[in-house]
C-alpha cells in the first residue's frame, strides 16, 4: 500500500519536485502521509481517485498506463484493516496529498486486543477470511493490476491462489469448475462464455464480495476444488 502510493507520488513528480512521506501517532491511530508537489488532482476528479478501471476518466493528467485500479487496490487493503484513506489537491499542477489512517493495536501482557475492522468497500461488506479457506483457485488474466486485485481480494479470504498472464500459462487437466470474469457483460457474452465450458459469468468492473460469492457458490454447487478465469 505505501509502497503503491510512494511510487505514484515519485512518478507525477518532476526530477526538481519534492515527495514528503510522514508517520505519526493520532490518538488511537497511526497516520501515514504521502505528498507531493507534482501534477496535482483537479476538485472534481477527487472523488473518483480510488474507483476501479476509471484511470482514463478519472484524472487527465495522470496517464501512465494500467487499468487505473493501483489505488482501488490501495484503498481495499486499508479498509480490510480497518483504516481508511483520503486524497487531497489543490488543482492541476499544485500536488497532491494521500492520508491513510490505520487503527492501532491495543496490547497488554499476554494479550492482543484488534480494533474492529470497517466493513464497506463501494458499500459493500468486506467477505470473511475464511469464506474461501482451503480452497485453491487459479486466477487467468493478461492484465498485471487486474490479477493482483483478484488475488489479493482471494487470498484474504483464505484461498490459495495462483496466478497466470494467458490460457498457456495456466494449468492444464480434468473438468474444473470454472467462471468467467469479463469486461463483456451483454447477454450474448454469457451465453457465449457458458457454451465455452465456464459455469458462471460474471461482469466487470470486480465487487470482492460478489467476486468471492460466486466462487463459493461454485464450489458448494460443483463440490469440488475450483479454478477461477479471467478474461
Amino acid at each position: 500500500m505505501v509502497w503503491n502510493l510512494l511510487t505514484n507520488a515519485i512518478k507525477f513528480t518532476t526530477t526538481s519536485g519534492r515527495v514528503d512521506v510522514r508517520l505519526e501517532p493520532a490518538d488511537s491511530l497511526a497516520r501515514i502521509t504521502v505528498s507531493d508537489t507534482g501534477k496535482g488532482i483537479r476538485s472534481e476528479l477527487l472523488p473518483f481517485v480510488f474507483d476501479r478501471f476509471r484511470q482514463g476518466e478519472t484524472s487527465v493528467s495522470r496517464r501512465h498506463g494500467g487499468l487505473g485500479l493501483g489505488l482501488a487496490i490501495v484503498r481495499h487493503i486499508i479498509e480490510l484493516h480497518g483504516g481508511i484513506v483520503r486524497a487531497e489537491s489543490p488543482g492541476d499542477g499544485r500536488g497532491a496529498t494521500f492520508t491513510v489512517e490505520l487503527p492501532l493495536i491495543a496490547t497488554s501482557i499476554g494479550t492482543v486486543e484488534a480494533v474492529a475492522a470497517r466493513r464497506t468497500f463501494d458499500s459493500e461488506p468486506i467477505v470473511r477470511p475464511a469464506a474461501l479457506r482451503g480452497l485453491r483457485v487459479l486466477v487467468v488474466d493478461d492484465e498485471a493490476d487486474a490479477r493482483e486485485l483478484m488475488r489479493m481480494i482471494l487470498r484474504s479470504s483464505g484461498a490459495d491462489v495462483m496466478a497466470a498472464g494467458s490460457a498457456d500459462e495456466a494449468e492444464r487437466g480434468g473438468s474444473i469448475p470454472a467462471f468467467a470474469l469479463t469486461a463483456y457483460a451483454r447477454a450474448e457474452d454469457k451465453a457465449r462464455a457458458l457454451a465455452a465450458g465456464f459455469q458462471v459469468h460474471l461482469a466487470k468492473p470486480l465487487e470482492p464480495a460478489e467476486f468471492v460469492a460466486a466462487i463459493a457458490n461454485l464450489v458448494k454447487k460443483e463440490g469440488v476444488a475450483t479454478t477461477a478465469e479471467a478474461a
